[in-house]
């Protein structure tokens, strides 16, 4: 909004199911304005990692785009897929890798003119699940990691928000590419103690 660009945000919470395509058609048939949009940002929710969820998870993220795809065919899509992807064996990665993964392949297989960015962890406002589950625990004292070695890289969703409209304004640059949108890496057990100092918990893990 900073830049001047007016945007519009459809989600399943405004009814927009992207999993149906009768729907999808009857939006964009009484809608034609959607039609002429610069962008087309499609950012698949994740719905957790389980493989419970996994058909859910796959028909949001894949027959999602697919039927999206049909119904933009002259506008440029950005798809937001994560850095997980990148992963040499991430065939045998949780629901949630293996669908966006899928949906990369599907976009680059397709006519589509399209950017694929790859954020790392995003960690900022208005985030929920596992991530505030992770600080409850800290608060409580709880902490379900094991290997608190380990390592993460988090980017400041505000960050990746900024990459993104980056991409947009100088998409020639970045067209048919996967971009990596990362931070700085950092060991669960640096990022534990940050928390909880944050929070106001003196001990250490």
């Amino acid at each position: 909004l900073d830049r001047g660009y007016n945007i519009y945000s459809l989600s399943r919470y405004d009814g927009f199911d992207v999993t149906n395509k009768e729907t999808i058609k009857k939006f964009f048939l009484s809608h034609p304005e959607y039609k002429n949009v610069e962008t087309l940002i499609y950012l698949p929710a994740g719905r957790g990692y389980s493989y419970a969820l996994k058909d859910k998870i796959r028909d949001i993220t894949v027959d999602g785009l697919e039927n999206v795809l049909k119904e933009t065919e002259n506008i440029p899509i950005l798809f937001v897929s994560s850095a997980s992807t990148g992963l040499e064996n991430y065939e045998f990665t949780n629901p949630y890798t293996l669908a966006k993964k899928e949906a990369e392949l599907l976009l680059k297989n397709s006519n589509k003119d399209y950017v694929i960015v790859n954020p790392t962890e995003c960690w900022g406002k208005g985030m929920r699940g596992a991530k505030i589950k992770l600080i409850k625990n800290l608060a409580d004292g709880i902490l379900k990691y094991v290997n608190v070695n380990g390592s993460t890289n988090i980017v400041d969703v505000s960050d990746c928000s900024n990459a993104v409209v980056d991409i947009i304004d100088n998409w020639e640059i970045y067209r048919y590419k996967n971009v990596l949108i990362a931070g700085q890496e950092i060991r669960y057990k640096e990022l534990f103690d940050y928390v909880r100092n944050s929070l106001g918990i003196n001990n250490r893990i």
